[in-house]
């Protein structure tokens, strides 16, 4: 008959001291392996957070609870906004979007029916269209409606130069988002939009005045050009300038490749 040993922890007088038998010394080892083995796991997972967090320039910009970017008037005050901050998001977005071949401007007596919309780097783009001037304070507003009672119209009117999208109403609501336009991007579903009106010959009052608020902004387009698109932006310019009486200026992306990269 086979011999079983049997294993047993035992305790002496003093409670305090015990003695375990072997089978238990492996058991109690490998448990302690076991959570030594998952702290470890833990903490390198939180460094290779930490670590991606710190190489994103935009991570570092405070924001709310909710994930939102902090604002001046209308949410928390940034804090913490240190030059190194600014100055790395700068270079990370003058290095993705070169403004030399992002943002190219006919000239305000260009003809519409000059323009040809060449969406390439060549010297025929760089001699019928301008560079848009390095601007020292912008604006940048959307639509979102985040500004609306904020007051904000004044702060946003001090800039050197603001940005709006999409030929959004602006009249109603200058003590909010101020007034002053120096260009509007329009994209492709508001040009279409746009376009609609004005080969059915009928506007609705209310996209009358909003297009009367571009005066003589500049119109900036960032899509690709099909031959269906470049029919579009001329019927629209035409329409702006001939029905509307607005000085249009027109601004294209003449590098495809950065297309995309803007719409992101």
């Amino acid at each position: 008959m086979a011999e079983y040993s049997v294993y047993r922890i035992t305790w002496s007088q003093d409670p305090r001291k015990f003695t375990m038998k072997y089978p238990y010394k492996i058991i109690v080892f490998i448990v302690l392996g076991c959570m030594l083995f998952m702290l470890f796991n833990i903490r390198n997972k939180n460094n290779a957070v930490n670590k991606n967090k710190s190489t994103d320039p935009l991570m570092e910009i405070p924001r709310s609870s909710n994930g939102e970017l902090f604002t001046n008037k209308t949410g928390a005050k940034i804090v913490n906004e240190s030059k190194w901050e600014i100055s790395n998001i700068v270079k990370n977005i003058s290095t993705t979007l070169p403004n030399k071949y992002l943002v190219r401007v006919y000239q305000k007596d260009k003809p519409v029916d000059e323009m040809d919309f060449i969406q390439r780097q060549s010297k025929v783009v760089m001699n019928s269209t301008i560079e848009l001037p390095q601007q020292k304070r912008c604006a940048v507003i959307g639509n979102s409606g985040i500004l609306l009672n904020s007051g904000c119209g004044d702060e946003i009117n001090s800039h050197n130069f603001v940005i709006r999208c999409n030929i959004p109403a602006i009249s109603e609501f200058t003590r909010d988002v101020g007034y002053k336009t120096n260009m509007m991007i329009v994209y492709q579903k508001t040009a279409l939009e746009l376009y609609n009106f004005s080969t059915n010959g009928s506007m609705p009052e209310d996209f009358r005045r909003r297009c009367q608020d571009l005066n003589d902004s500049i119109i900036w387009y960032p899509g690709v050009f099909s031959s269906r698109i470049r029919n579009v932006w001329k019927t629209n310019l035409n329409y702006l300038r001939s029905t509307l009486h607005i000085p249009a200026i027109f601004a294209y992306t003449t590098d495809t490749d950065l297309t995309s990269t803007v719409k992101r």
